[in-house]
């Protein structure tokens, strides 16, 4: 699967209000003016319909995310019919689509079956099969045999790093690379936002929250020695006064070195240090700019620990 870059999708920025630029808000208006080609969101919070116009008015292409994961930790079940009606409803905007994959370990034979009766309902959107970490490997096997050329990764969220690159390390060298490093079929990482995994393994898409939950908490995503690393620069928290934690008080030469960069950029260190909207600005400037030419493979290890 050579010769496209890795797709990094925005998660939730529908959802979050910052796609609209017709909104009141001038922080909301901000994100909203920033272009971007991939955005990520989840059936259960926008299968009511409220994002529709806006989706439709930007003429954005959107990868449905069924929600499980999200209905799953908060109890409720997931209604396949329903979640079908929507993806008929919503076809015009929508690219791609996850099962309802059924969370929990042992439950591997429920999402194959919800991904085989929505296969059979002959949807006009592509719904494509989840695995989950922890999943027995067989049910990875039995995706692949069966001719899925596009697989997601999922259940990935409440792991440790550590886990996650033993864990991939063993799906990528075992079934999902071929032998230069290259992908044998197209992957999703759902729900990665660290920049190692996504760098390590060749991803066809991912998606993150990170854009906007650094937004949120009051960073922006920089490159330190060729790195993604987080800059607190919010002035609207204790931690800007910190020590060598937030722009705002690192020392004299580096703050210059940052402040010129910032503004290289067109950004006011000011307003994103006041202004969340910036800051989501300039992370999804970050994410645009740095999925560009990105195109890992996977370069294999004689160790596996499953």
């Amino acid at each position: 699967m050579e010769g496209e870059d890795l797709r990094i999708y925005l998660a939730a920025r529908y959802n979050s209000g910052r796609a609209d630029p017709r909104a009141n808000n001038p922080n909301q208006v901000a994100a909203a003016s920033e272009p971007y080609p991939f955005h990520l969101e989840s059936y259960h919070y926008v299968g009511n319909g409220k994002v529709d116009d806006a989706i439709r008015h930007n003429g954005h292409k959107i990868f449905m995310d069924s929600g499980a994961f999200s209905m799953f930790t908060l109890g409720i079940d997931v209604d396949l019919d329903a979640y079908a009606a929507y993806l008929v409803r919503a076809q015009d905007y929508i690219e791609v689509a996850s099962n309802v994959d059924v969370i929990g370990r042992g439950k591997e034979r429920g999402s194959y079956e919800n991904q085989k009766y929505i296969e059979s309902l002959k949807l006009p959107v592509q719904v494509c099969p989840v695995h989950h970490a922890r999943d027995d490997d067989s049910w990875l096997v039995k995706y692949l045999d069966e001719g899925y050329d596009y697989i997601f990764l999922g259940g990935m969220v409440p792991e440790t790093t550590p886990y996650l690159i033993d864990w991939l390390d063993h799906v990528w060298d075992k079934y999902l690379a071929l032998p230069d490093g290259t992908a044998r079929v197209k992957v999703h990482g759902f729900g990665l936002t660290t920049f190692e995994l996504m760098e390590r393994y060749p991803w066809y898409s991912v998606d993150s929250t990170s854009w906007v939950m650094k937004s949120m908490f009051g960073s922006i995503i920089v490159p330190i020695r060729g790195v993604p690393s987080s800059l607190f620069i919010s002035k609207q928290s204790p931690t800007t006064k910190a020590e060598d934690r937030s722009f705002w008080s690192l020392d004299a030469h580096t703050r210059e070195h940052l402040d010129k960069m910032i503004r290289s950029k067109g950004f006011d260190p000011e307003e994103l240090g006041t202004m969340y909207g910036m800051r989501d600005k300039w992370n999804i400037r970050f994410f645009r700019e740095y999925m560009q030419g990105l195109r890992p493979t996977f370069k294999r290890s004689s160790v596996t620990f499953f």
